[in-house]
């Protein structure tokens, strides 16, 4: 029961920190966990070019930071944020 509860912070952790992202381009859950994997790969090639040790804390605080921005990004777009659309379409158009 643990690693399911386990399991799901860390989607949760990884979808909602860039959901500002995905909703200011219209997108939905998809989109928002291929951006939050692309900006982990991000951060660790990022730590890895300038030698610096890849921790569970640098991690999430690129990903925090990532997730601010697209929070005000979308805020600023005057988009609905929280706001899901059910339309159960796995393509990115």
């Amino acid at each position: 029961m643990m690693e399911v509860l386990q399991t799901g912070l860390v989607v949760a952790g990884l979808v909602l920190l860039v959901w500002g992202w995905a909703r200011r381009w219209g997108e939905g859950l998809l989109v928002a966990m291929v951006l939050s994997w692309h900006s982990l790969f991000s951060w660790v090639v990022f730590a890895t070019v300038f030698s610096w040790p890849i921790s569970r804390e640098y991690l999430a605080g690129g990903q925090v930071l990532v997730g601010i921005k697209g929070l005000i990004i979308a805020h600023r777009s005057g988009v609905k944020i929280w706001r899901i659309e059910w339309d159960f379409n796995l393509g990115w158009g």
